[in-house]
Order: structure tokens, then sequence, then C-alpha cells
């Protein structure tokens, strides 16, 4: 598979991928659906390509948050580029077209989604055999380390994936080889483009993994002495919810809590996938269920991000009063993010805010929603950040159906934290921050959650 050099897509509502057509790329927590064909060599009547090119560059148009383009001569791009969406013949020329235009703005949230991609349409059959229903995943979460693809996590049923565990690097999935994304990574010519690579690579990787309940896939690893092996692994039913957002694919959300106990005492941990509406109990729940603690741990490593307004309600299990989180810019005015107290408690008696030491876990991986959180948290001084700095992929967009059949995704609102300091392009800094080491993972060893846990505990 060649992996093509951009940013991926990380919407307020959680979505990954390079405009959508990166085959078998799906966001992280996204419910992984069989690859898809694509209609890029499909003709396309010049008329309605040069109808398609004007929704585009008019929603954006009067929509961007900024009027003035942050400097960009927005009408110039469009006298520049229309000839060319007058010429193209194909439906992939357009969408190359396109993407020039959004590539100029110099934004993460702004991509196209191709139509087959969205709607699942023109399946290749052979695709859909091989990746079945898309109800299973092999049980594992991956990450770089070390230059390497690597299993950070064996979670669910480890018989499933056999003598595996973290610390293992990936080499391929099934006749997929990832010796290219090695190579790929490892010469990105940006930063930007390297951690977009990133991203994209674990995102494909995970689509790969996935197919129905029951089959196997064979994995090519090398085990902790770095002997190659080869597994049968098994995927079992993927944790969660299956739930949707406006045109974007299906995610499962899930959280998990548990107590880690330790002298007398304990600390909360909260995890979740993806910041969506049917987790909003879940996660009271959970903060109820820990509440006598001494500390509490939000582990958002791994959440792309999702609904925005979230991060209004979970916050305000931590205030006792209003606080500011953040501010949204958009050509309409301002909206801001403000942790909103919660007085009452899942079983609706009164209750007071959380007030021992709250972490906030964060990684390359916590995008978007994730970062509002963590920074508005961080800058308030609520929270302390333990991990990874975040990619820096935090503004708000929306959709449009083009008339081409393909989807528009773009930049709606600037975000900053509470200091006026815009997340995009920098993410959040952890107080801490903790590398992912390859040794730790081998010997079992979580090292940012190790940390978080000494602190909640009240280390320090």
């Amino acid at each position: 598979m060649r992996l093509r050099r951009c940013r991926p897509l990380l919407l307020l509502v959680g979505l990954a991928g390079c405009g959508g057509s990166a085959p078998g790329a799906v966001a992280p927590g996204a419910s992984p659906e069989p690859a898809r064909a694509t209609l890029d060599a499909e003709p396309i009547d010049s008329a309605l390509a040069v109808l398609t090119f004007d929704s585009a560059w008019s929603r954006i148009n009067t929509s961007y948050y900024d009027p003035d383009f942050r400097g960009l001569d927005w009408g110039a791009v469009r006298d520049d580029l229309r000839p060319a969406a007058t010429r193209v013949s194909t439906r992939g020329e357009l969408r190359a077209v396109l993407r020039d235009m959004l590539a100029r703005l110099g934004e993460s949230h702004f991509a196209i989604l191709a139509e087959e991609s969205v709607d699942g349409i023109e399946v290749d059959p052979g695709d859909e055999e091989e990746a079945g229903d898309g109800s299973g995943e092999v049980p594992l979460d991956l990450r770089w380390v070390e230059g390497e693809l690597t299993v950070v996590e064996v979670f669910g049923d480890p018989e499933a994936v056999g003598p595996i565990t973290a610390g293992w690097i990936l080499d391929g999935v099934g006749d997929r080889d990832f010796a290219e994304w090695r190579e790929v990574v490892a010469s990105a010519d940006s930063e930007a483009a390297r951690k977009g690579l990133l991203t994209e690579t674990v995102s494909t990787a995970r689509a790969l993994l996935a197919g129905s309940t029951g089959t196997e896939v064979s994995l090519a690893l090398r085990d902790g002495t770095g002997t190659p092996r080869t597994v049968a692994a098994r995927r079992v039913p993927i944790r969660g919810e299956r739930v949707q957002f406006g045109a974007l694919p299906a995610m499962v959300a899930h959280l998990e809590v548990e107590r880690v106990e330790r002298d007398g005492g304990c600390v909360g941990r909260i995890a979740f996938n993806v910041w969506m509406i049917p987790l909003v109990e879940d996660f009271n729940r959970a903060v109820d269920a820990t509440a006598d603690c001494t500390g509490m741990v939000i582990d958002l490593r791994g959440n792309p991000g999702g609904v925005g307004g979230m991060v209004m309600s979970t916050a305000g299990s931590f205030f006792g009063e209003r606080a500011d989180l953040g501010v949204l810019t958009s050509r309409t005015g301002q909206i801001r993010f403000v942790a909103m107290p919660r007085a009452v408690d899942t079983e609706g008696a009164l209750r007071q805010p959380f007030e021992g030491r709250l972490a906030v876990l964060v990684d390359e991986m916590s995008m978007s929603t994730s970062e509002v959180f963590a920074a508005g948290l961080k800058s308030t001084g609520r929270a302390r950040v333990f991990g990874r700095t975040t990619p820096g992929y935090a503004l708000p967009a929306m959709t449009l159906r083009l008339p081409s059949g393909d989807v528009l995704y773009h930049v709606i609102s600037n975000l900053t934290d509470p200091e006026g300091v815009r997340i995009e392009g920098r993410g959040v800094e952890p107080h801490e921050v903790i590398p992912l080491r390859r040794d730790d993972l081998l010997a079992g060893r979580d090292a940012a959650l190790d940390a978080a846990l000494d602190w909640a505990f009240g280390a320090n």
C-alpha cells in the first residue's frame, strides 16, 4: 500500500484519514468498514466539475472564521484553480484540484472525503470478502515506538493473539508489508508531515486488523528478542456501542473505569476512546463511582476527538464554579467553552465537585476535543497533564455534500485555550513528558500511567 504524504483529517467530530481515500484508513475508534473501491477514474461532466468547485470555494468563502483568510487572497486562489476544474475529465482529477485549493489554507481540518468512502458505494466484492462485516477486531493497540510500529497494549481476550505482548513490532497484516511505511515516516520532510504519517499509518493498521468476528488474520511480527514471528490472530467482537454523528462513518464508543488501590487509598482511572454523546452518562457514573478516591486520572491516549460541547459537561465534574476552558471564534462571533458544575449525581442526589488531584493522560493520538479538554484543564490549573505532546489538530469543522457527491470538511471556527493560545499546530504539551520506550512495554510497564497514578496518590 502506498501512503500519500498528507496531514490526516482530524475533526472536532473525530475522523482521521487523508480526505477519505486512503484504502482502509479509518479513525481511531471508528467502526471499521470494508475497503472501498475508489471512483477516481470515473468520468465527470465538465459542468458538474465546475459546479462542485464553485460550491466548495463558496462555502469556505462564507464560513471560514477569518474573513481575511489569515492573509491569503482567497479570490486569487479561485482565479488560479477554477480553470483547472474546467479541464478535468475524471473524479480523481477534480479531487486533486479541490485538495490543492484546500492545501493553500494550511489548516489540518480541511479535506475532501470521497463519496464512496462515506456511502460505501461501489464496494469491491473481493475487499468485502476480505474485510467481512467489520464486527470484529484483533485486540491490539499500536503506536510508533523508536521508529517501529509497535504493539502497546493487548486488550480483551489475550488468547486471541497468542504469544503477542506489548513491545512486539508489527511488520505486516495479511499480505500487507509495512516496510515502506517505516521508510516514508523516517523520510518525512517536516514535523507536520511526520505527525500526519504517524497517525495515518496507525489508523490504517487498525483497519487492516478489523473484520468479521471469529475470523483469523496472519500477523508478521518481531518479538522482544527481535526474532521474526508469524501469528494467526483471531478477531474478537469490537468493544463498545456503535454510534453515528452526521455524515461521518459509524464509530464504536467505549469507556472503562477502574479503582486503583494502594496503601489503603485509591485513585480512579477513566479511559474512553471517543467523545460521543452516549458516553456522557457513562463518564458521569464513572466519576461518581470513584469520587471517594484521593485522585483521578482521565486517560485520553488514543482518543481522536468527537463532539466538542461534551468538554463542558465532563469538566463540570471537577469545578465548583464556572470556568473558561477555551474560546471559539467564527464569522458570527465567539462561543466560550465553559465548565458547567454538575450539581447532582447520576442518582439525582446533590453532589460536591471532585476536588482531589486530577491528572490527564495524552499522547500523539489524542486529538481535537481531547486537546480542548486537556488544554482547558491545564490552563486553569485544575489538572496536571502527563504523557506526550498532542498533535495540534483542534479546529472545529463541518461537512457539506458537494454536487459531485463527495463531502467537503471545512473549518468554521478558530479555537484558543483560556490564555488565548492557539492549540492548532502546536498541541498540548504535558507538564510531565514521558517518552514511550520499547523496554518499558516489554517489561509490562506503562510509564505514563504509572507517573500519573503516583502523582494522583499524592507523590511530589
